[in-house]
């Protein structure tokens, strides 16, 4: 079993890392975290080189802080971190499929992703479940969504 957690660096973000590193141990599964770099979103802003280097500064930050999570976390995890470019949604569909992942495990700030994933599920003929996952001492910031195929 395959495990995605998209990592943008987020407290949202990395309490479901958390969330994802504890069900791999449980399941005995590989954890898989996906970072990107969305540099199409500085377009419409105008933005110069300097501040799109700040945020890829910013943005190798984030996966340094992921890999520390599982070092720190993830003892007999076996676990795997991929970096790449390009929109969220779109990548994170490609990568899902392209590497047979078994559950994705999203911030419910990526309730589009989760929703869009479902439907090339179906459409695949496959079946879908979603579940969430709610920590009552952290609040609504550690509710995550789980999609399983």
């Amino acid at each position: 079993m395959k495990i995605l957690v998209p990592y943008d660096g987020s407290l949202n973000s990395r309490d479901t890392l958390k969330k994802g590193i504890e069900k791999a141990g449980e399941r005995g599964a590989e954890l898989v975290v996906l970072h990107l770099f969305n540099a199409g979103m500085f377009m419409d802003y105008n933005a110069g080189p300097a501040a799109i280097e700040r945020a890829r500064a910013e943005s190798a930050g984030h996966v340094e802080d992921a890999k520390g999570l599982l070092n720190e976390l993830s003892s007999g995890v076996r676990s795997s971190i991929f970096t790449g470019e390009g929109d969220l949604d779109e990548v994170i569909m490609e990568f899902a499929e392209s590497n047979r992942i078994d559950v994705v495990l999203c911030p419910t700030t990526l309730r589009s992703t989760i929703n869009r994933y479902r439907k090339i599920l179906k459409k695949q003929g496959k079946e879908s479940k979603e579940t969430y996952v709610f920590d009552e001492i952290e609040g609504l910031r550690s509710r995550t969504a789980e999609v399983r195929s």
